[in-house]
């Protein structure tokens, strides 16, 4: 964004003239991080330079003034596109009154409406929908509802995105049936609805305990030629997980990966449902398969004290741990930074004769690499060269990474070389 910005500045120095496209990459850049000083001084500079901004420019300009609070300026935008001729003026009041109502600022939003029929303009789809996006994040369902039975008397026919804006302030009532209602109106008026629909309803029955029917809505989305999204499974996924339903969860994980779907949100999901139902194991085991991400080491380190009461009581009980089982205390340990636990632990597999598999090597090279020692790290790595062992991802990424560091290149090379699918 900012090399950006340095090349529009060189060329007005230069005398240059910046065109539509150029200026308005900018100005929506920063209207997009709230920047708006800066927004507003190229969206300025290209009024005076009689560039006409279009209606996306425009409302991003307008949309960042009402994000920050900025009535004042957002009225102002919208006063000069009126003057300027820069939008038609049904348009323009849909900018504003979109922005407003976006940002929790319906009151002002009404009173532009209300202006606008004033001055006999006809408002459109648009305009109403920004409207009832507005009372529907205020969690007033019944006025959303008024504004679209005013519409459909006016003759402007509701879209895709008013009824999703219905269905989904019918869902944060709580009033399934209604929304479901309503979904069967839509097909019965030719409308498609989209993944998007079908997840917000979805949504509602999983948190009403109701996951039957959340999969019937997923098995008839197919039918509707409707695609299910990843918004879709993850809802799924969370819907068995609260309900304990952790085959179908499991099936649908199946069914994601497949589809190529490895985010890290799924993950979580599955992880934390398998750690609440004691399957420590499975849970680290799968948080293996990803890059974790701040969620996942905490699910990890809510359960970590809850696998050592599980080693322990094993102890207690004269029944020895397996290697597996000291193998994901030790990651557990090594994912939250508790190096001194993970060197104790390994120290006593080691003093009571159990066998470390590569994967436990692989958990000490990254430990021994975040401590600084990475002496230690490559003696485990020849010693698992030695006995032909392959170092899984952690610790294969952390030897790549402190070699490079210490510009030990030919070492890095050489092991990136022998680990052919690390």
């Amino acid at each position: 964004m900012e090399e950006a910005r340095t090349y529009l500045d060189e060329m007005l120095r230069r005398g240059l003239t910046p065109n539509i496209f150029t200026y308005g990459l900018i100005i929506l850049e920063y209207s997009e991080v709230g920047q708006m000083q800066i927004a507003d001084r190229y969206f300025n500079d290209m009024l005076g330079r009689g560039l006409g901004p279009g209606e996306v420019v425009c409302s991003s300009v307008v949309d960042g003034h009402c994000k920050k609070g900025n009535i004042a300026e957002a009225f102002s935008t919208f006063r000069c596109m009126l003057a300027r001729g820069i939008l038609s003026e049904v348009k323009a009041y849909n900018v504003l009154i979109n922005g407003l109502s976006s940002y929790g600022k319906l009151k002002e939003a009404l009173g532009l409406f209300s202006e606008l029929l004033e001055k006999g303009l006809f408002p459109d789809v648009y305009t109403y929908n920004s409207i009832i996006t507005g009372f529907r994040k205020q969690g007033d369902v019944d006025k959303a509802f008024q504004f679209h039975e005013e519409m459909c008397k006016k003759g402007i026919d509701p879209n895709m995105v008013t009824f999703n804006v219905l269905i989904a302030g019918l869902c944060k009532v709580g009033d399934a049936e209604k929304a479901k209602n309503l979904l069967n109106s839509i097909l019965e008026r030719g409308l498609i609805p989209n993944s998007a629909t079908y997840a917000t309803l979805m949504d509602c029955y999983c948190k009403s305990g109701n996951v039957t029917e959340a999969f019937h809505l997923f098995d008839e989305m197919p039918q509707r030629g409707v695609q299910p999204g990843s918004v879709v499974y993850n809802v799924l996924l969370t819907g068995c997980y609260t309900q304990k339903k952790l085959e179908r969860a499991h099936e649908l994980f199946q069914d994601m990966l497949q589809k190529g779907w490895t985010y890290t949100c799924f993950f979580n999901t599955l992880i934390e449902a398998l750690c609440e139902s004691n399957k420590l194991e499975e849970a680290y085991g799968l948080a293996k398969q990803v890059m974790p991400d701040h969620v996942t080491y905490r699910i990890l380190m809510d359960n970590l004290e809850k696998a050592k009461e599980v080693f322990l009581e094993m102890q207690a009980k004269n029944v020895m741990p397996s290697t597996r089982t000291y193998t994901l205390l030790l990651n557990g340990y090594n994912n939250m930074g508790n190096l001194s636990e993970v060197f104790a632990l390994f120290e006593e597999i080691v003093a009571k004769g159990i066998e470390p598999d590569e994967v436990t090597y692989s958990v000490m090279i990254d430990a021994y690499c975040k401590e600084g020692n990475l002496m230690e790290a490559l003696k485990l790595r020849d010693f698992m060269l030695e006995k032909d062992m392959r170092i899984h991802l952690p610790g294969y990424r952390a030897l790549l990474i402190a070699q490079c560091g210490k510009e030990e290149f030919s070492e890095a090379f050489r092991l990136k070389n022998f680990q052919s699918s690390p």
